[in-house]
């Protein structure tokens, strides 16, 4: 008796469960060749396409959290922004999802669900497109010990970013350039040459080095490298010159610039040296602040040479 009774029950939990939500939000997605397919819900169809996307953003960046801290954002339009913890701030490599299609959608007890599909080039194009302007200059193993070695160091907040990047890409068949075979050969030579070299990191006195608290988040990051050698075969220094913060306001506008210079230098030979600049203005001046901050701390992480 008691046996049927726990059946009747199982079968009334499966009818008000099939009642309030839609049976394709019940099993998980299956993608297509070209698409993914994800699902979401919410109050309303504009935020159960952000929670549907959100969804998606989660799926794929599970790759990437391994080795950094990784942040989602929902935008008015519907783009899911995907922020990657390096040097203390924020670089946001944005999913678009442009061209998303709703395939479904159904209302139940003022709850709304949605099934959508995204065009698997709108996820894949902006990785590639990072990889191959910030990532594929710097691991030319045609370079001489010292240029490999700088371009290391260019490369080292990003690294394990690039490394999970390129991961994901593997996994879709989407590494059409054996990216991942390229990094990891330049990553083996740049550790072998590294271990040889002593690292220190100095930074300008100006004040704008304490306001962005510059010094302790490349302590941080570089932290594995900076180890005292005795017999050190190369004497690396990273000279960050400056940063200077102005603040500028003309109502109602606030606005906020930031000029440093990044140098490397090997054995007391100058082999790298780029500006880094980033500019911001707005209505708030915190916020100008913080955005400016971001800007410069992106060109620094991102190690974009010019």
């Amino acid at each position: 008796m008691s046996k049927t009774i726990w059946i009747v029950v199982s079968l009334l939990m499966l009818v008000a469960c099939s009642s309030t939500t839609p049976k394709w939000s019940l099993t998980a997605p299956k993608d297509t060749a070209t698409t993914f397919i994800t699902t979401g819900s919410g109050p309303n169809l504009k935020s159960a396409k952000a929670d549907a996307l959100q969804q998606l953003s989660n799926r794929l960046i599970v790759n990437v959290t391994n080795t950094t801290s990784t942040y989602n954002e929902k935008t008015t339009n519907g783009t899911v922004l995907q922020s990657i913890k390096s040097l203390g701030q924020l670089n946001s490599e944005q999913f678009s999802f442009v061209g998303n299609q709703v395939l479904s959608s159904e209302t139940i007890n003022n709850q709304t669900y949605v099934l959508i599909e995204v065009n698997k080039a709108s996820v894949f194009t902006p990785i590639q497109n990072y990889l191959t302007l910030q990532i594929t200059p710097l691991i030319d193993l045609q370079k001489t010990d010292q240029q490999i070695i700088a371009n290391g160091l260019l490369l080292w907040p990003q690294l394990n970013t690039a490394e999970q990047y390129i991961e994901l890409l593997h996994v879709y068949g989407e590494d059409q350039f054996s990216l991942k075979s390229e990094l990891a050969q330049f990553k083996n030579l740049f550790m072998s040459l590294i271990s040889e070299a002593e690292l220190s990191i100095q930074i300008g006195s100006d004040s704008g080095s304490e306001r962005l608290g510059l010094a302790p988040l490349l302590q941080k990051e570089f932290q594995t490298l900076l180890t005292k050698k005795q017999s050190a075969k190369h004497k690396i220094k990273m000279i960050i010159v400056g940063p200077t913060v102005s603040s500028y306001k003309k109502a109602p506008f606030f606005a906020t610039s930031i000029t440093a210079e990044q140098v490397i230098t090997i054995n007391d030979e100058q082999v790298l040296r780029r500006p880094i600049s980033s500019f911001e203005f707005g209505l708030q001046e915190v916020q100008v602040l913080t955005e400016a901050s971001a800007s410069f701390f992106n060109q620094l992480a991102l190690s974009q040479q010019q």
